[in-house]
């Protein structure tokens, strides 16, 4: 014996039309739009109409791609730097004590062991601009700065860009438009 099934609430769930979202009998499925499938075929036997596609709102979409943009720019810093709010910390701390060091000692007066102690643990490491290794405190508050400035650089370049794009996502109208913001990302 078939039984007719209660179906209600049929609505195309994508674009294309391929595939339609319904309560049958109390229960919200997913169907495929296509011939020989018994949902399929049991609302066309009902002659129902699905309900045109209604993709998600703007705003949705608009949260979403600011999400993707700060994901992306997350990712495109890390190309730079290692990951971790502890390295993080440890980069902020040898930035202060560099900057500390070169404006309270010369290359002619290095600060004594144990006065920058981010800065030590490096001496004899990290390697000058010229490939030789580090002396001294000082030295190695020298590479510091250096590459500090360096990375400010490609963090402006990595923030002008998410943050134009999170505007230029703000004043999209159609996701279409969203869209081409996301293709367009150049990080560095």
């Amino acid at each position: 014996m078939d039984m007719q099934m209660t179906i209600s609430n049929a609505r195309f769930s994508n674009e294309a039309h391929t595939q339609i979202a319904a309560d049958i009998d109390g229960v919200e499925v997913s169907i495929p739009a296509i011939d020989g499938n018994r949902h399929y075929e049991a609302i066309k036997a009902q002659a129902i109409t699905p309900t045109a596609y209604v993709g998600p709102a703007l705003a949705e979409v608009q949260a979403d791609a600011k999400r993707t943009i700060d994901a992306q720019a997350e990712a495109a810093r890390l190309s730079y730097i290692t990951p971790g709010d502890g390295q993080a910390m440890s980069y902020r701390e040898k930035s202060d004590q560099a900057r500390e060091c070169l404006a309270a000692h010369t290359p002619a007066s290095p600060p004594a062991p144990g006065v920058y102690v981010l800065l030590d643990s490096e001496v004899g490491i990290m390697k000058n601009a010229d490939t030789t290794i580090t002396a001294d405190a000082y030295e190695v508050a020298v590479v510091v700065e250096a590459t500090r400035q360096a990375w400010l650089a490609v963090e402006a370049t990595i923030n002008r860009t998410r943050v134009q794009a999170k505007a230029d996502i703000a004043a999209a109208t159609t996701e279409a438009e969203i869209d081409a913001v996301l293709a367009a990302l150049v990080w560095v």
